[in-house]
């Protein structure tokens, strides 16, 4: 499982949590994964184990790093700079999740690709909507590569400037 999924979620969950977004902006956040509708335990469960990935790039261990170990890590620090890490390893999810385990929406917005950020694997292109209430799309952010997402600040602002 790809470890960013984890930190965007728990981002846009933290943002949400703070700002109060749905109720001040009177919308709903889903978040959508293109996996088997019976992998949302599995992929909750998960979700420590993916962090602990994130902070170990951030901080990486032994006598001798080399030099693009250290450039790497200081690239995730600045990509990745909070830790949402529990010391239980609970992973709560307040956000609901639409598992769109037959890929029919991901396809129909032609975000399942065979090749995009440099690898050539079937995957869903990381995106965000922002629909307005009459379901029209005010906001798309498609991400540029994997680990390219807006942050939970940068989507209040948009939100902001959409009022």
């Amino acid at each position: 499982m790809v470890s960013h999924c984890y930190y965007h979620y728990a981002e846009i969950a933290e943002q949400n949590k703070i700002q109060n977004l749905e109720k001040k902006y009177n919308l709903k956040i889903v978040y959508v994964l293109s996996h088997p509708k019976d992998s949302i335990d599995a992929w909750r469960k998960s979700a420590n184990k993916g962090l602990q990935t994130i902070e170990n790039w951030k901080y990486p261990k032994g006598d001798s790093i080399p030099d693009g170990t250290l450039r790497w890590a200081e690239y995730v620090k600045e990509f990745f700079p909070k830790n949402y890490m529990t010391k239980d390893g609970s992973f709560e999810l307040p956000i609901p999740i639409l598992m769109d385990d037959e890929k029919k929406l991901v396809k129909g917005l032609m975000l399942l690709k065979d090749e995009w950020g440099g690898t050539k694997v079937e995957q869903t292109m990381p995106t965000v909507f922002i629909l307005d209430k009459d379901a029209k799309v005010r906001f798309k952010y498609h991400s540029q590569y994997t680990n390219d997402r807006p942050t939970g600040e940068y989507l209040e602002e948009v939100l902001e400037k959409m009022l």
